[in-house]
């Protein structure tokens, strides 16, 4: 499973590109679909901040704010070490970060 954040500018192309993004957490399965997300703010930290759907996902962060744990949707908890593996990231109105591959813990 991997985790990272995902931003989306609510004004795309609007006056002031960037000024309005919202950024969101997602945990997405190996084959690069999307597993669960959570609500976004304008906060970047948001993948660390809950308010997950399903409400038992969730992403757990050290204190910089870098993904170290993780809970699938499931309940299963997850040990989750940085990545540099770019192949799941996508970028259109907004972009997907992959940010850490994570295993059963």
């Amino acid at each position: 499973m991997a985790v990272g954040k995902s931003n989306y500018d609510m004004f795309y192309g609007g006056i002031q590109p960037g000024a309005s993004l919202i950024w969101s957490g997602f945990l997405m399965a190996n084959d690069c679909k999307l597993i669960a997300q959570n609500g976004g703010t304008q906060a970047q930290d948001q993948m660390c901040r809950g308010g997950w759907n399903p409400k038992v996902a969730n992403i757990e962060c050290d204190s910089n704010g870098n993904p170290t744990g993780a809970v699938d949707t499931q309940g299963q908890h997850w040990h989750c070490s940085p990545t540099n593996d770019g192949s799941c990231n996508r970028v259109l109105e907004g972009s997907f970060n992959v940010l850490a591959c994570c295993d059963r813990g």
